[in-house]
Order: structure tokens, then sequence, then C-alpha cells
């Protein structure tokens, strides 16, 4: 029996190491040869089988054949599938915030084993179960102590950037991703800040000063200066102290974020309107539901008690969402 066509994933499209690709309802990913020592140098260090154990990488499997027959095909991979996925733009505050933590924390075991991210993308990150996981096995390279890290820009412009509109300016991160998916420029964002977020360490160092430097189009000559293994995770010390030290200042408590605790009539209310919730999906069969504004997921909590059953929530209220209700 001929195996059906893979189908090339539109949005895996950018990266020479390899892509994404389904076949027959099943994911698979696609290791090119241009990426072959990295790839062995991420398997023989340990550094994935330290990434999978602490639950920060999505694990994978190697299987012989080559499903796209491509002669760039160095290794064919089929990760663990995934249910559900969800894009940036579509988290809340918290949730990016997260995402930039869980990147960085990547990053720093990266460096022990002599590697480095060389993207950090948020839509390398899902959350399954409500826990962020990394998602791009490709991302990693050997590292270099001549270069800076790489991605440090494009992580200020995807996570960091968001993050300080939202706490300085109550632009939600949403309306933020949805405009500009890879990420807002320092010179937009310097520009969008209040003036008080000069005063700011952070800020100063990673939004007006950086929105200050203008590409250089022709680099001096000569060997670069070191960018040594101390400064780099110091560097990256300093953003986890920046991100964690982050909180929005864009959603007030909403009659929908307090709907249980103070806009319902009364606990018995509630205790009722429980009792009938029960009733009713206990006489139903499901594995799976989508809770489709679920306030502060009160309701969802309910379902979730159900042994087997997945449960996603979603709300347009982003004082519903938040880090606080979770």
């Amino acid at each position: 029996m001929k195996m059906p066509e893979p189908i090339h994933h539109p949005s895996s499209y950018r990266d020479p190491s390899g892509f994404v690709f389904l076949v027959d309802g099943v994911y698979y990913r696609q290791v090119n040869l241009s990426y072959a020592a990295d790839y062995s140098t991420l398997m023989d260090s340990g550094l994935y089988t330290a990434l999978v154990e602490k639950k920060l990488l999505i694990p994978h499997g190697e299987i012989s054949a080559n499903l796209t027959g491509s002669a760039e095909c160095y290794k064919t991979l089929i990760p663990e599938q995934l249910d559900l996925i969800t894009y940036p733009y579509e988290w809340c505050f918290e949730q990016l915030q997260d995402a930039a933590l869980h990147t960085l924390a990547i990053l720093a075991l990266a460096i022990e084993k002599d590697m480095i991210l060389k993207d950090a993308s948020p839509f390398n990150i899902i959350f399954n179960g409500g826990t962020p996981f990394f998602i791009d096995t490709l991302s990693f390279v050997r590292y270099d102590s001549l270069l800076p890290w790489v991605a440090y820009r494009q992580f200020c412009e995807c996570f960091l950037f968001p993050l300080y509109l939202e706490r300085y300016c109550g632009i939600g991160i949403g309306k933020t991703l949805t405009a500009y998916p890879d990420g807002i420029p320092a010179a937009v964002t310097a520009r969008l800040l209040p003036w008080k977020s000069r005063f700011n360490s952070g800020t100063l160092l990673h939004v007006h000063l950086s929105s200050m430097v203008k590409a250089d189009n022709n680099p001096r000559q000569g060997k670069p200066s070191a960018f040594s293994r101390q400064k780099l995770t110091h560097l990256v010390q300093n953003l986890v102290n920046i991100v964690k030290g982050l909180k929005t200042g864009a959603a007030p408590a909403s009659a929908w974020s307090n709907y249980y605790d103070t806009t319902i009539l009364s606990r018995d209310y509630l205790d009722e309107k429980e009792r009938l919730f029960r009733q009713l999906t206990g006489e139903l069969s499901f594995t799976s539901v989508m809770d489709i504004g679920a306030n502060d997921g009160h309701f969802s909590k309910l379902l979730s008690e159900r042994k087997g059953t997945s449960v996603v929530a979603i709300d347009a209220d982003a004082a519903c969402t938040g880090g606080h209700k979770r």
C-alpha cells in the first residue's frame, strides 16, 4: 500500500535546518544535512536528555525512513503529538511571561552544554496542560564565544517589548503581537513607552539605548571581540530578573473577573448552579471540552476533575485569564 504524500506544514518554511510535515495524520520533523553536526551535538552532549527530563522540551523519537524522499534528509523525527496549539497573540500577559522565562531557562541550560538558541520566538512555545513546552528541536546550535547571543533582539522584540507595553501603556499583548507577529521593533516600543520608563534600568538598556543603535552596514575589519560565557550568563540572568519582576497594569478587576466573588447573587446561587452543572454534564460522555467565556475558570476546573478529560478555558477578558486566577 502506497504511503500518502507528505504535506509540508505551511508555517514551517524559514529554517534551513529542517521542517515539519504531515503524513497520514501524524506530524514529523525532517532534520536536513545542513543541521547534522548541531543535531549530533544536541543529542550527544546530554542537552536533549536534560531538557526532556526537566519537561522543558517536547520529546521525540527517530525513525529510519526518509518519508519526504528529499536528498537533504539527515534524520526523520516523530515528536510527541499535541492535541492543541495556541498562539502568542491568544495568550494573556502571564502566559507570555511564563513563555519568556521558559525560553531563558532553556538558554541557560544550553549554555552549560556548549550550545545556544539561534532563535527565540514565542511561536516555539506551546502550552500543554497549562505548562509551557519548547517545540523547536532545531533551534540549538553550538556556542561560539566570539559571538553574542544572535537571538537577543528577537527575544526582546517578541517577549520583552510586548510585556513592557502592557505594563506601562496598557496595550494588551494580543494587540501588539497581532500587529507585529514577528516582534515589535525597539524604536517603535521606545516611542510608545512613557517618559518615566527611562528611569527603569531595564527599559533604558534594552529599549531606549537599543533603539538608538543603528545597523552597521560597513563593519570594521579584524577579529571580533569575544562575548564571553560570563557576559552571556549575566545577560540571561538580567533578562530573567526583569521578566520576573514585571506586573501587568492593563486589566483592572471587572465584573467578570470577580463574578463568583462579588457579582453573583449569593453563595447559595453558585452552589445550586454547580449542582445543576454536575448533573447535566454527568449525563454526557466526553473526553475534551472547550469552555468559551470561562470567566476565571471556575466551571472549567469542575470539568477537569473528570478523569481523562482535557479542558480548554478561554475568555476575552484579560482580568479573568491572568496568572492570579490560574
